[in-house]
């Protein structure tokens, strides 16, 4: 059999119709907290370490130690970002799980920063309830404790 002839497209002369894009509201908000104004259980303040932001930070103690943020902002609920400021020094992660109004939501590796004075953020995805009254719990889940808080970010989307 022979082949059959393809057929062709030739280029048109009047353009087509473009979308019409649509304004879009975007709004994201970010609500700051000290860790160490927070409600601290075998953590101590500290500011022995530069870098760190307002009064101070927080260092953890072993298993168990926890930072509370209480009345934490979450907009008109839903999504939310948690960012935690902080330093690790030492060689391994300082895992903490992250507890919101009372379910643990997940884990937060925080791993090393290669010294206790260089302060990066680490994050957590979650779900966060409308207004003020939400309340965040980081609690240090390794031998180890947590890393050092300096403290923690709510990003919220509207």
């Amino acid at each position: 059999s022979s082949p059959t002839e393809s057929p062709t497209t030739k280029p048109s002369s009047t353009p087509t119709e473009s979308p019409t894009l649509e304004p879009t509201s975007f709004s994201t908000y970010v609500y700051s907290y000290q860790a160490e104004d927070q409600r601290l259980r075998n953590v101590r303040k500290r500011g022995q370490h530069s870098g760190y932001t307002g009064t101070g930070y927080v260092d953890y103690g072993g298993v168990g130690s926890s930072v509370e943020f209480k009345n934490v902002e979450g907009g008109s609920g839903g999504a939310c970002v948690l960012n935690f400021r902080y330093a690790n020094g030492s060689s391994g992660p300082r895992r903490c799980e992250i507890i919101v109004n009372g379910s643990v939501v997940g884990v937060v590796e925080f791993p090393p920063t290669k010294g206790w004075n260089k302060w990066l953020n680490d994050y957590i995805q979650t779900q966060c309830d409308p207004g003020s009254t939400n309340v965040i719990k980081v609690r240090a889940s390794t031998r180890s404790g947590g890393p050092n808080m300096d403290a923690m970010e709510v990003v919220i989307g509207g």
